[in-house]
């Protein structure tokens, strides 16, 4: 298996996630693309008309230590939901660890990751033409997605600075009365 783009698709095989759409959209990539698909199954791949492709690889549940391990390899990272104000944990550890991304297209996940990311409408066709896409546009998204992360970082320094003051002068306040 001559491997040259390697996908983490973080799942559950929860309702929300159209997990079978991946594994159609996975029969339309060329066999250098590889999806690797966290979570357990519960055997829910059977739905799917044939077999689960080739360059697909379904690690089932895994440690902390193999997660890790398998989103620091990974070229980009897959994480979608059909809920419309979701914002999805696995793009937050994509970005933490530099990763373009893929996510369904909804204004929650479009406003908040509006950085190195693309967006699909969850259909097979989509998510296999947005893969390529992310494959050629690979470079740009992951300069954009570092930023991102930067971004995202300063923000919440600032939340934090602004949270302990807000914190400090309610203490003092509180001082000043009991005093």
């Amino acid at each position: 298996m001559n491997v040259s783009f390697k996908v983490l698709f973080i799942c559950t095989w929860a309702a929300d996630e159209p997990y079978l759409e991946v594994l159609k959209a996975a029969k339309r990539l060329p066999a250098s693309v590889h999806i690797y698909v966290t979570g357990r199954s519960r055997g829910r791949e059977r739905a799917l008309e044939d077999t689960v492709p080739d360059n697909v690889t379904l690690t089932g549940f895994v440690s902390e230590e193999e997660f890790i391990e398998l989103l620091q390899t990974a070229d980009a990272v897959v994480d979608l939901t059909t809920r419309e104000d979701c914002l999805v944990c696995g793009a937050y550890e994509a970005t933490a660890a530099e990763k373009p991304l893929l996510l369904s297209n909804t204004k929650a996940l479009r406003s908040y990751f509006h950085k190195g990311a693309l967006f699909t409408d969850n259909t097979a066709a989509d998510i296999a033409r947005q893969l390529l896409q992310l494959r050629n546009e690979h470079t740009r998204l992951m300069q954009e997605v570092a930023e991102l992360k930067q971004d995202l970082s300063l923000n919440w320094q600032k939340y934090r600075t602004g949270i302990l003051d807000l914190l400090e002068q309610l203490e003092a306040g509180l001082s000043i009365q009991t005093a």
